[in-house]
C-alpha cells in the first residue's frame, strides 16, 4: 500500500484530490531546494514561549520537503515560508512613521506581533511552516495535499506531526490547517479562460462583456469513480480525474477534466478531455466545456504529453435549445 492510500485511510487527505504549485508561476517567484539548503538560509530572530522564531530572507518563495516518521510510515511534508523582506512585509503589515525603517525593526515587529497572538495571524505565513504533504514534482509543477483534514480514530495530525518534528529537532516549524481548496485554483483559472473565449459562458447582457460568467454543465453518471491522475487508465471502468496544465499567455494552471468515456451513455471507450474540471460530488460530474476547437486540441495534446496517454478532446457546440458535444478526431501527440 502506498503512503497516500494509507494517509487517505487515516483521514488526512483525499487521495484523488491533490493540488499544486507551479514552480515557474509568473506572479510569484518560487525556488525548489533541498531541506538542508533551506535551513542554511533561515535567520534566527528570537523565541516565544512556544518555539524559536526563524525567518527566510531570500528573494524567492522557498519550496522544500522533509520526511518524518509517523506510525512507522515515512510522511513527506511540504515546507515553505513567505520571504520576510521589506518588499513583502514592509508596507503590507508594518506601517512605520519613518519609511526608511531597517530590517531589524521589521524583525522586532514580527517577534512582538507573534508573541502577543494566541492564535493564528497573517504574520505567521512568514514563519517556516508545514504546508501539506508532498506528492511529486512533474513538469515544473509541485503536487501536494494540503493539511485540512484532522484525521480518523487514533490518527490526528495536530498531535502526531508536531511530535514527529520535535523528535528530529524541527519544532520551530509551524503546523496548522490551511484553508486551501481545489476550487481556489479553478476559480482563478476560469476567470482567465472566459476572457480568452475558449470555454462555455453565460452572458446576461450581450452588450456588457464584464457580466459574462462561466457555464457549468452537470451530468449524473452512475458508476463513475474519481481517481488521482497517476492512477487513471483504460481498464473498463468509468473513471474521471483532473490534471493541471497552463495554456500559453496564462498565469494560472487549470485542472483539465479527463474521463474514460465522452459521456455516460457513450459506448466508446476512449480517453477524453472534457473541459475544465469543476467538481465531482455524489455521482454528479460538473465541467466547464471547451467551445474553441483549436484550444481543445492543444489542451488535449498538452495533457497527453505530460501524462504519456493519448487523449481525445471533446468540444461543446452551443445550438438553439440544446447543446451538442462533438468528439474531435484530431490525434493528440504523445
Amino acid at each position: 500500500m502506498d503512503i497516500f492510500t494509507k494517509m487517505d485511510e487515516w483521514g488526512w487527505i483525499r487521495k484523488e484530490e491533490p493540488i499544486w504549485w507551479d514552480l515557474d508561476y509568473p506572479k510569484d517567484s518560487r525556488e525548489f531546494m533541498n531541506f538542508d539548503d533551506f535551513e542554511k538560509r533561515l535567520h534566527y530572530i528570537g523565541k516565544t514561549s512556544r518555539r524559536d522564531i526563524k525567518i527566510y530572507t531570500g528573494d524567492n518563495v522557498p519550496v522544500t520537503t522533509l520526511d518524518v516518521n509517523i506510525s512507522n510510515e515515512t510522511i513527506p511534508l511540504f515546507i515553505t515560508a513567505r520571504p520576510f523582506t521589506k518588499k513583502e512585509v514592509g508596507y503590507r503589515f508594518y506601517k512605520p512613521e519613518n519609511e526608511n525603517f531597517s530590517q531589524i525593526e521589521l524583525e522586532n515587529y514580527l517577534l512582538e506581533k507573534i508573541s502577543k497572538e494566541d492564535g493564528w495571524s497573517l504574520e505567521h505565513m512568514f514563519l517556516p511552516h508545514v504546508r501539506g504533504y508532498f506528492k511529486e514534482i512533474r513538469n515544473k509543477r509541485f503536487f501536494y495535499y494540503p493539511i485540512y483534514y484532522t484525521g480518523l480514530g487514533n490518527h490526528n495530525w495536530e498531535q502526531e506531526i508536531p511530535l514527529a518534528l520535535e523528535k528530529i529537532g524541527k519544532r520551530y516549524l509551524l503546523t496548522k490547517s490551511w484553508d486551501i481548496y481545489l476550487y481556489d485554483r479553478i476559480k482563478s483559472a476560469l476567470n482567465e479562460l472566459r476572457w480568452m473565449d475558449v470555454i462555455l459562458t453565460q452572458v446576461p447582457n450581450k452588450h456588457r462583456r464584464k457580466n459574462e460568467r462561466f457555464a457549468v454543465k452537470k451530468v449524473t453518471w452512475e458508476g463513475l469513480k474519481s481517481v488521482v491522475y497517476n492512477e487513471f487508465n483504460l481498464n473498463g471502468s468509468d473513471l474521471v480525474s483532473y490534471y493541471p496544465v497552463r495554456a500559453d499567455d496564462m498565469t494560472e494552471s487549470f485542472p483539465v477534466a479527463i474521463s474514460t468515456r465522452p459521456h455516460p451513455h457513450s459506448k466508446e471507450n476512449v480517453m477524453c478531455v472534457l473541459g475544465c474540471f469543476y467538481n465531482f460530488l455524489d455521482g454528479i460530474l460538473s465541467v466547464v466545456p471547451f467551445t474553441n476547437k483549436d484550444f481543445a486540441i492543444k489542451t488535449a495534446r498538452q495533457v497527453s504529453e505530460e501524462l504519456g496517454i493519448k487523449f481525445t478532446p471533446i468540444l461543446y457546440k452551443p445550438t438553439p435549445g440544446r447543446g451538442i458535444f462533438e468528439l474531435i478526431t484530431a490525434p493528440a501527440r504523445i
